[in-house]
């Protein structure tokens, strides 16, 4: 395929790029980096926030239009147009990457993604989903516009096996032996001491939106802390099988903890001791 086709020109609307800016927390300390950048449009809307964009456009003509629209912006010294391909550029700066990629293209760059997502890099997707990765959140814009976050839990399904929340062929659900507890997580297989079991995984949220949701009066049972700014509501998520995970209420019957990532975003259930099948987590 042709670079037009890998990263086909289409305006972003001014209220999605404002919704994938928010989705990638993007502030004046991180340095976004955009491949497929078009005229500009996410550099400068990222510029507005403070922060150092760079910008990698195939088409020459785009380019000129999106360094001419940075400066009408006023935000030129924050914002770099690479005349260059995509494929082919330098993310090692980068703490947060937009991204606008058929799936093709994508695949193209998959490694290169793997591996600043491995530092702890987002990566916003904007209409295009990374092929064999989970979203931690997904939005949409006037149901046309669909724009993906992903952290490095993204890619835990490699070890994991798919889904990236849980082996369904390990893990069942069914009525917890914790007496009012509801449902909980049984092993339908044995897992061994410090085998990773399932992810934590939801919509990510700010502190801001976690107290908006209290004040709310909305439900917290399901968010889980990982940071003092991000927190991983699964309560519209049924399909993360960590979630339906116990207290028992006392340390000794614990087999499994919850390892949280900062950096990564993320939080993984491992198993502390061996754990046999029927058992429940």
């Amino acid at each position: 395929l042709s670079r037009a086709v890998l990263a086909p020109y289409n305006p972003t609307a001014a209220e999605a790029l404002e919704i994938a800016l928010d989705m990638g927390e993007v502030t004046a300390s991180d340095v976004v980096v955009d491949l497929g950048a078009g005229d500009g449009q996410v550099l400068v809307a990222a510029a507005r926030r403070g922060a150092r964009v760079i910008g990698y456009e195939y088409d020459g003509t785009l380019c000129e239009r999106a360094a001419a629209r940075a400066a009408a912006a006023g935000v030129q010294e924050l914002v770099t147009v690479i005349h260059g391909d995509a494929c082919l550029a330098d993310l090692g700066v980068a703490t947060c990457v937009f991204v606008y990629l058929v799936p093709e293209g994508l695949k193209q760059i998959l490694s290169k993604l793997e591996e600043v997502l491995s530092r702890g890099t987002r990566i916003v997707s904007y209409m295009f989903s990374i092929p064999g990765w989970q979203p931690v959140q997904v939005r949409t814009h006037k149901e046309v516009a669909k724009i993906s976050l992903y952290c490095p839990g993204s890619i835990l399904r490699r070890t994991l096996g798919p889904p990236a929340y849980g082996d369904l062929s390990r893990l069942r659900v069914g009525e917890s032996k914790i007496p009012g507890a509801g449902q909980g997580l049984f092993a339908s297989q044995a897992f061994q001491a410090g085998e990773a079991i399932c992810q934590y995984a939801g919509t990510v949220m700010s502190l801001a939106q976690l107290l908006q949701r209290k004040k709310a009066g909305g439900g917290t049972d399901y968010i889980m802390g990982v940071g003092l700014n991000c927190h991983i509501d699964a309560e519209n998520h049924p399909e993360v099988l960590a979630r339906y995970i116990n207290d028992a209420g006392d340390p000794w019957f614990y087999n499994a903890r919850f390892d949280k990532d900062k950096g990564a975003r993320r939080v993984v259930v491992v198993a502390t001791r061996d754990i046999v099948a029927g058992e429940e987590i």
